[in-house]
């Protein structure tokens, strides 16, 4: 198994015009400052094997969505660990976009909340739950640099509890099939 590995060059040209987008050019800076020098379990970059791969996926699903909507929402996903993981502050989100890019990331953060309280927040905003699901994906694809098993295990668990559904709300159908491939190829390992 390998994590998806993605270039911010190979995702611009990925995202086509949209990589003109003040909102987006402002997004890959950011997240470029942010997550600069970061590394995930078994050394690959953040912004390679997570970031980058994570809103290639979101903008392979966003069929039927345009505009500024379009724009936030890859920015929002750009962006959906910066509260978490970095010193970036949601002041400095804000001056991505104020509207809905720092609305995901906001609902994207979770803050000390139970996985109860942070999952029924996303699902109130079916953006934000794509953007969740393409993460958790993500993640699943480079679970096997975990080497806590009881770490693995509560992921797998709370997976199953909370971010399948979420498929199921969305109708993507194929989403939830990548996730169960995953998960099985986990449980096999």
């Amino acid at each position: 198994m390998n994590c998806p590995r993605m270039s911010c060059d190979e995702l611009v040209k990925q995202l086509g015009y949209l990589s003109d987008s003040p909102i987006i050019k402002q997004a890959l800076l950011l997240v470029e400052i942010g997550h600069r020098n970061q590394t995930r379990i078994g050394g690959g970059s953040v912004l390679e094997e997570h970031i980058y791969p994570v809103c290639s996926l979101v903008l392979e699903r966003s069929a039927g969505i345009s505009g500024k909507v379009l724009e936030s929402l890859l920015a929002g996903t750009l962006c959906h660990d910066l509260l978490e993981d970095t010193t970036v502050s949601l002041e400095q989100v804000r001056q991505v976009d104020g509207g809905l890019t720092t609305e995901l990331v906001e609902i994207l953060t979770d803050s000390g909340k139970t996985p109860t309280e942070y999952f029924n927040q996303i699902r109130q905003n079916p953006l934000a739950q794509v953007i969740k699901v393409c993460d958790r994906l993500n993640n699943l694809q480079c679970a096997h640099k975990i080497s806590e098993q009881e770490e693995l295990l509560r992921f797998c668990e709370e997976t199953e509890q909370y971010v399948l559904p979420m498929t199921v709300l969305s109708e993507d159908i194929s989403l939830m099939k990548c996730l169960l491939v995953e998960l099985r190829k986990i449980a096999s390992s």
